[in-house]
């Protein structure tokens, strides 16, 4: 099954459409291969962007730390499995998730904007 170019517009459900695509292909192909290869609004490829951001940040963090994502699961009280999911990129991380990231690991997420 390949994915053909699919146009997204920012209409309401945009963010749900486009996730429900992503984790439907992404069993198929790698991340990278699978956005290359729908065209979406600005909107969205922002949205993605900043949330892959945030995701390598905190991998970058963890790594420092010698924690894993069950730590992080551990210290924020929630599910290994939440963890996962938010670190596979696509979530639309919440400035209170982010909050609740940067008090678990004891640093900032987001050093300034752009």
């Amino acid at each position: 099954m390949s994915a053909s170019p699919r146009s997204v517009s920012s209409q309401t459900g945009t963010k749900l459409e486009y996730y429900l695509l992503i984790q439907a292909l992404s069993i198929i192909k790698p991340m990278s291969i699978i956005f290359r290869s729908i065209q979406v609004s600005e909107e969205v490829s922002r949205m993605v962007d900043h949330s892959f951001d945030i995701v390598n940040k905190i991998h970058e963090i963890l790594e420092k730390q010698g924690k894993t994502k069950g730590d992080l699961a551990n210290l924020m009280n929630k599910k290994e499995s939440e963890i996962s999911h938010w670190m596979q990129g696509t979530h639309d991380f919440r400035l209170s998730e982010i909050a609740m990231i940067e008090s678990a690991l004891g640093e900032r997420l987001i050093d300034s904007l752009r």
